[in-house]
C-alpha cells in the first residue's frame, strides 16, 4: 500500500508512537504491537495494514518513490522503527544487504533445494577427482537434477561456501 506523508495526521502519529518502545535516539525503537511472522511490525493506516518500519521511514523522511523500493535496517532488527536505523534500497540492494549480513538462505535452508550437503560434496569431489572422473551429464542423471545444477556446483557458482575448501 502506498503511504503518502501528506495524509498522515497527528492522530496517526500519536497512535503510532504508543506502539513504540523508544529508549534513546541511538538505540533500536522496538515495535510493541502486532508483528508479521518474521518480526516486522505492522500498523493500521487508512484501513490497511502497512509495515511499521516503512511508515516510520516516510513519517521521518519523505514519500517513497517508487513503491517498489525497500526500507531496510542497518541494525538488522525487523521490529526496529528508529529512522536512524532505516535506509532505502531497491531489490538488488536488499539482496546484497541480506547476503552481506549472512541472512540469505543457502544450502538445505533454502526451501527449493533437492540436494543434501553430502550429495553436493560427492558431486564436486567426483567431478574434480583425477582417478574417478564422471562428466556433468552423467552426474546430473545420477542425482536426478539438471545439467545446469551440476555445472553451477562444479564451477563454484552455487554451494561455493561448502566446496571452496576442497582441493
Amino acid at each position: 500500500m502506498r503511504i503518502e506523508k501528506s495524509k498522515i495526521t497527528d492522530k496517526d502519529i500519536l497512535r503510532f508512537f504508543k506502539k513504540v518502545e523508544k529508549l534513546d535516539a541511538n538505540s533500536c525503537w522496538n515495535w510493541l504491537a502486532g508483528k508479521w511472522p518474521r518480526g516486522y511490525g505492522h500498523f493500521s493506516f487508512c484501513g490497511k495494514s502497512v509495515r511499521a518500519n516503512r511508515f516510520s521511514y516516510i513519517l521521518h523522511n519523505k514519500d517513497i518513490e517508487p513503491d517498489s523500493l525497500y526500507v531496510c535496517h542497518t541494525c538488522d532488527n525487523p521490529s526496529c522503527v528508529n529512522p536512524g536505523h532505516l535506509f532505502l534500497t531497491d531489490s538488488p540492494g536488499n539482496t546484497k544487504d541480506k547476503c552481506e549480513k549472512g541472512r540469505q538462505a543457502k544450502g538445505i535452508q533454502n526451501g527449493n533445494t533437492v540436494l543434501t550437503e553430502s550429495q553436493v560434496l560427492e558431486i564436486y569431489s567426483t567431478y574434480h577427482s583425477k582417478t574417478h572422473f564422471m562428466g556433468q551429464k552423467k552426474l546430473a542423471k545420477l542425482y536426478n537434477v539438471g545439467k545446469t545444477t551440476i555445472k553451477c556446483i562444479v564451477q563454484g557458482i552455487t554451494w561455493a561456501w561448502l566446496t571452496k575448501h576442497i582441493s
